[in-house]
């Protein structure tokens, strides 16, 4: 969380709840859209997931996943590469 924290220049950060997911976005957990842009929220991509030439993206349905290239989710406008720092 502190590399999330830090990510988006934030005091805290945890992971949000099922009623929260869904009164933000009005989506039910687990059907979320891949892209963050839909609810202004930003792609953080792990440094070590970057340098693969394609990752699997959760669909929007539950159970279902998406293969795109990475080098496409980089090109997306909210997209940050992030990795872990030592304190």
């Amino acid at each position: 969380m502190r590399t999330i924290r830090r990510a988006i220049d934030a005091d805290s950060a945890r992971l949000a709840s099922h009623a929260e997911v869904h009164a933000t976005t009005q989506c039910r957990p687990g059907c979320l859209p891949p892209i963050g842009d839909v609810f202004d929220f930003p792609l953080l991509i792990d440094s070590r997931l970057a340098s693969v030439s394609e990752i699997f993206v959760p669909s929007g349905q539950p159970g279902f996943a998406i293969l795109v290239r990475t080098r496409d989710l980089l090109r997306m406008g909210s997209a940050r590469v992030v990795s872990e720092m030592q304190d």
